[in-house]
């Protein structure tokens, strides 16, 4: 193979990959088909490529790595080349190394000796360089978890080997690829750079099968892995996966800065993907978007929390369930990669569970937070009090109203007289001040024990959007310690509604690196994104030790569970995972880079929620939401729209507070339409908001 042949190999993965190829070779020897016990017998063996198939990098590029070095360099050694400088540096030494010896893999050796020659850089630097390259692939390199269960299970069954052109030694690369999972075995690892042949000349693959042996290869490079396999006679199954996603792209073209910023954000999107076991269409497209989207745009929020945290000297941060859940875990790993000095907890609370207790005089106002509203019974009503339905004084209430049963429901006028009665009749209003004392006696244990009050500043998190669950907080807090609202500070994604009284309230969106998502919030779609893994919070209860636990409406949360909330979250946390993986490799504060963070969330929150694919709609948009207080009635957040001009357009004149369309009507347009058609509609979208604000 000639210097030609080399350009060839570009010139043909490139044009392949940007014409589809995926699409090209998605019919031919799919994995999951693959039976070596049945297919392969004797003699007959399975080969895998290593880098992009096995195991990948959290990094835009892999040449991106040596920027990950430069950093670490530049800290040891001070000025004495840049980052950027260090990987013009590196790359270039790579390629004349290559060019210089085409019928084999370079080393690593014959890289650095490139570089001793062309570049007047001290012995000590390029050692040390050497020595931080192979560290930081170590640290860095993730498992592509499907495919190594896939190797690890063939070569129980029968023969495999692992065939790669890289320039790491033999034991290097066993190091890497079992630090990953893959169970190498004597004898199956195939290197270019040791056994002086290649894939992508064709020799590398007889070494490795020998003669007359049947032979399929897996691998993600159209040159080495597909055509040199057919040229010598081999059957390929192309490995696609690694390649970028959409919004993987989106992030990569966003010119983030600093540029190693966008490399881990865009690479971190990847790895995250391709690290969890997925078994259906849906659980890949949910992988991808919570990789792509929820992950950049959940980090950049906490980062965003914890910055302001910092600034109002908050020293106890409370995560509000149960949309903290997932944002208590980011921000867990956060602190932890930086040692911030900041104590993190979490509070099982809920609008059932506080705005009760917070109940101290039956107010307008206090009323006002249970949302009682038409449709709701008086069962209902008397559930958010925490009372028997049954009792005499609400029977008589029940009498005066005029209505026939206690579970049937109410209209607006009768919702309204009793407001009017609750707060004027005198032995109901004995009973929910009874029962909100009960209640708040616990709550205020239950605080206690979680080190609510104690010295300090005390900031909660929530996503927003009224704040009503710090205002009910607060006003229980301060019926213990006056003027607790004090020392309390909110931190929230959004707020329409800033109550008073209950301490500072910030929101990610009333912030310069928020604005352009403002226009993009779809309340119920963020809430799905930080759906928690257990039930609402009902209430609180004593132990016979005198302690004080949460009553949780259910355990679990199966109608999220069944969604697909698992993948979710453990999508979000190795993304989460690999972006500070490579950030503290580079000594880079994450606290320092909240522009770039929010550019990366605005790029894909302006995809994903303004123009979403059919499948991402389908995905975030079957997320089973529940709007009410008790959490008795789902729905899909972005059912798809019905077809019918009439329904449509009735809903522009629809009073009764409910969504045009849904809660998601982009989603809802595009699951129902042609893309054709869906582009036309969504432009049709924005011109009947307008007119539903006029009308």
């Amino acid at each position: 193979m000639n210097a030609t042949n080399l350009l060839l190999e570009r010139v043909i993965n490139q044009r392949f990959v940007s014409a589809g190829i995926q699409q090209l070779f998605a019919g031919m020897n799919p994995l999951h088909d693959l039976d070596a016990q049945r297919i392969w017998t004797g003699d007959g063996l399975v080969s895998f490529d290593a880098f992009d198939t096995l195991i990948t990098r959290p990094l835009r590029r892999p040449s991106d790595l040596f920027l990950v070095a430069g950093y670490r360099l530049q800290r040891e050694f001070g000025s004495v080349v840049e980052p950027g400088e260090w990987m013009a540096i590196r790359q270039s030494a790579e390629w004349r190394a290559r060019k210089a010896r085409v019928e084999r893999e370079v080393t690593l050796d014959n890289i650095y000796a490139e570089i001793a020659e062309s570049v007047d850089l001290p012995r000590e630097f390029l050692c040390a360089a050497q020595a931080i390259e192979v560290a930081l692939e170590k640290r860095l390199l993730r498992p592509i978890t499907g495919m190594v269960e896939i190797f690890n299970r063939l070569s129980a069954l029968g023969r495999t080997a692992i065939i790669s052109d890289i320039y790491f030694s033999r034991s290097d690369l066993e190091s890497m690829l079992s630090g990953c999972g893959v169970r190498v075995q004597p004898g199956q690892l195939f290197i270019s750079c040791e056994n002086r042949r290649t894939k992508r000349s064709g020799t590398l693959f007889s070494d490795a099968k020998g003669s007359g042996v049947k032979h399929l290869h897996v691998g993600d490079n159209v040159f080495s892995d597909v055509f040199q396999v057919w040229r010598v006679g081999g059957r390929a199954a192309p490995f696609f996966k690694t390649a970028p996603g959409r919004l993987e792209r989106e992030l990569d073209k966003a010119a983030i800065e600093p540029p190693l910023l966008g490399s881990a954000l865009s690479g971190s999107a990847r790895t995250a993907r391709l690290r969890v076991k997925v078994v259906s269409d849906h659980d890949e497209t949910l992988a991808e978007v919570s990789a792509g989207f929820v992950g950049p745009l959940l980090l950049a929020f906490v980062v965003w929390i914890l910055t302001e945290a910092r600034c109002r000297k908050v020293d106890r941060l409370f995560f509000l369930a149960r949309d903290g859940q997932i944002l208590l875990s980011i921000a867990k790993k956060i602190v932890s990669a930086y040692d911030l000095p900041i104590d993190l907890r979490y509070l099982h609370v809920s609008r059932q569970s506080l705005h009760l207790p917070a109940v101290l005089d039956i107010s307008e106002g206090d009323l006002s937070h249970f949302g009682f509203k038409a449709g709701n019974s008086l069962a209902d009503v008397f559930r958010k009090f925490d009372l028997d339905i049954n009792h005499a004084a609400i029977a008589g209430l029940q009498e005066r109203l005029g209505i026939r049963s206690p579970h049937a429901a109410m209209n607006r006028a009768e919702v309204e007289q009793l407001i009017r009665y609750i707060q004027t009749d005198d032995q109901v209003r004995d009973l929910i001040n009874a029962s909100a004392s009960s209640a708040r006696r616990l709550l205020l244990d239950y605080l206690e024990q979680h080190a609510f009050f104690a010295d300090g500043n005390v900031g909660v998190v929530d996503i927003g959007w009224r704040a009503n669950l710090q205002r009910s907080l607060a006003k229980v807090a301060c019926s213990r310690e006056a003027g607790f609202d004090r020392r309390l500070s909110g931190f929230y994604f959004g707020l329409y509604h800033r109550p008073e009284n209950c301490g500072s309230l910030d929101d990610y969106l009333s912030e310069s690196v928020g604005e352009p998502i403002r226009p993009l919030i779809r309340a119920p779609i963020f809430e799905a994104l930080c759906a928690a893994d257990h039930g609402t919070t009902t209430g609180y209860t004593r132990a016979d030790d005198g302690s004080v636990f949460p009553k949780l409406l259910t355990r679990d949360n199966p109608q999220a569970l069944e969604w697909g909330l698992k993948i979710q979250q453990d999508v979000i946390n190795a993304y989460v995972d690999d972006v500070l993986a490579v950030l503290t490799a580079a000594e880079i504060d994450i606290l320092d880079c909240m522009d770039g963070l929010a550019r990366g969330a605005a790029v894909v929150t302006s995809q994903v929620i303004g123009s979403p694919s059919r499948k991402e709609a389908i995905a975030l948009g079957s997320f089973p939401h529940a709007s009410d207080q008790l959490h008795n009635v789902f729905g899909q957040v972005a059912p798809p729209l019905p077809l019918s001009a009439r329904k449509w357009i009735s809903r522009l004149v629809a009073r009764d507070g409910e969504p045009m369309i849904s809660e998601w009507p982009e989603a809802s347009v595009v699951r129902a339409a042609p893309p054709l058609t869906a582009g036309m509609m969504l432009g049709g979208l924005s011109v009947a908001r307008w007119l539903r604000r006029r009308l």
